[in-house]
């Protein structure tokens, strides 16, 4: 469960909504969907980057879309219709348009307009128009088990259309008492040992690039050559260090384990790891393949034909930290495939292919399926919710499957790991995040601020050192990097560039030095 900082540093909003929204859609319903089986145990990765501004939400700061949702549809001005507009149809059509009458009218009536070429959104949506899509961007995002059980939401939404005023009040009520709820019921399954949490570095930096960017020429050779030279360990270390503090103020106990951001592992970053006593980590099956150069067999229906190699935990020399590989093929079928079956059928299927693997000599494996806690979920009907709950009741019924947490696995036989190869769970590389000339020069960008950073460090309070830091370890997050390259399209780029910059500019108006005019330029022209 992830998402990036969206707090603007100059002000108190937030300037994109998706971890509020993810929170009301997905956060909540993940794990109380195990209310029903109390056998099923699973692992819950929470980014803090997330946590923290659930923590915001909670204690009254709000993202612009708040605002722009709660202004009387009488009283807004062009750029807040436009605003509108743009922004209030970023919702999965065939999930969380479609299905609304009202929601899915406005939709073909602003695809319509498009095609025209007209593009005066106030002389075409009538003020109760603009105030129903205000409305339904919020109605539309709320957890599957609240549109069809609690009786306020159920009701705005089989009202449909004329919303009022009075509603957008009820629903930030409703919407406040959700978000209220995730925490706490992550407490509440975690302290019954049905769940075990772990956590990633608190910013979700790819830590081996922070540690040696030619981190991404050694995964790629095919890369061109290109000059950055830094090692920032230290930042890398106070990231998890970070984390693992937060995570333990949370929840009363330290994780055991660490995700480390995107699948990202190093020899350096594993050493790392290990120093903070952390008992496992993981990452995907190519970077296994790769460090002990032994390829993982798949037969005609992808089925492992080497289940001793991959279905294990790892050990990388003397180091006590055990390393998991995920099933990438299993994994990615539920991220990407599964969305396009009925949820009985998709269940099933994945029953299927776990107990098709071959166990030797009747010992216990142990499958890792690791998947993305928000992403998937909105290209399933219902959230997905119907498909975990087939497939959980399926393990139920099924004497040779049982879940486990990663904690719970670690005392299985250990394979060994002499020399790992650095890799994501991305292509076993890091070319999203380093792989474009994009990329690279806001990477550069990064380096320059660090190196004023030191420049000026003899002149910086502790006070202002400690806030320094925090921008810095924001910018060095993987999504900002994530949208710079050729491979990801988002039509918000414009917003992630600048929350990049921002944060770089930040740093210096701390330290009292004009920012650079290639701060103030967008990286992606």
């Amino acid at each position: 469960m992830h998402q990036p900082f969206y707090k603007n540093p100059f002000c108190d909003r937030l300037d994109l909504p998706w971890a509020r929204l993810h929170a009301l859609k997905d956060y909540y319903g993940m794990v109380n969907v195990l209310e029903d089986f109390p056998e099923i145990k699973v692992t819950y990765n929470l980014v803090p980057s997330l946590l923290v501004q659930l923590e915001g939400y909670i204690n009254g700061e709000r993202d612009v879309f708040q605002d722009i949702f709660i202004k009387d549809a009488k009283s807004l001005k062009k750029d807040d219709i436009d605003f509108l507009i743009r922004h209030f149809f970023s919702a999965n059509y065939n999930n969380l348009i479609k299905p609304f009458p009202r929601y899915n009218y406005l939709y073909n009536k602003r695809k319509e307009a498009i095609s025209r070429d007209l593009s005066d959104w106030s002389n075409i949506f009538s003020v109760n128009e603009l105030r129903d899509l205000q409305i339904w961007f919020q109605l539309c995002y709320f957890d599957e088990q609240y549109k069809e059980e609690d009786k306020i939401i159920k009701e705005l939404i089989e009202k449909g259309e004329n919303f009022s005023e009075k509603d957008k009040q009820i629903i930030e009520k409703k919407e406040m008492e959700l978000l209220k709820s995730i925490i706490p019921e992550y407490k509440r399954f975690y302290e019954s040992g049905q769940i075990e949490i772990s956590t990633s570095p608190f910013y979700h930096p790819i830590l081996p690039l922070l540690i040696d960017p030619q981190e991404g020429k050694n995964s790629n050779p095919y890369l061109p050559e290109y000059d950055l030279n830094f090692n920032w360990k230290q930042d890398a270390i106070s990231q998890v260090r970070l984390a693992l503090n937060y995570m333990e103020k949370i929840f009363g106990n330290r994780p055991q384990g660490i995700w480390p951001s995107e699948g990202s592992l190093s020899e350096e970053v594993i050493n790392i790891l290990d120093g903070f006593g952390l008992k496992w980590t993981a990452s995907d099956e190519i970077n296994l393949s790769k460090s002990i150069s032994i390829p993982i067999n798949r037969d005609s229906n992808s089925i492992v034909q080497n289940p001793e190699v991959l279905y294990k935990p790892y050990l990388l020399k003397d180091k006590k930290i055990r390393i998991f590989f995920r099933d990438h093929y299993i994994s990615d079928l539920i991220g990407f495939q599964y969305q396009h079956m009925s949820y009985d059928k998709a269940a099933q299927d994945l029953i299927e292919k776990i107990k098709a693997i071959h166990v030797p000599d009747n010992r216990d494996i142990v499958v890792p399926i690791i998947v993305d806690g928000e992403n998937p979920w909105e290209y399933y009907a219902n959230s997905g919710r119907d498909f975990l709950r087939e497939f959980f009741r399926l393990i139920d019924e099924d004497e040779n499957i049982e879940t486990t947490t990663f904690s719970e696995a670690i005392e299985m036989q250990c394979g060994a790991i002499n020399n790992f190869s650095s890799g994501s769970w991305v292509n076993g590389n890091f070319d999203i995040w380093i792989g474009d000339e994009l990329d690279r020069k806001a990477w550069r960008l990064l380096k320059k601020t660090k190196d004023v950073i030191e420049e000026n460090r003899k002149n910086l309070s502790k006070e202002q050192m400690q806030e320094i830091d925090k921008y810095i370890y924001i910018a060095q997050g993987s999504d900002w990097f994530w949208w710079f390259g050729k491979e990801n399209y988002t039509p918000d780029i414009d917003i992630f560039d600048n929350f990049f910059r921002i944060n770089l500019q930040k740093v210096y108006t701390i330290i009292g030095i004009e920012v650079p005019d290639e701060l103030l330029t967008p990286i992606v022209g």
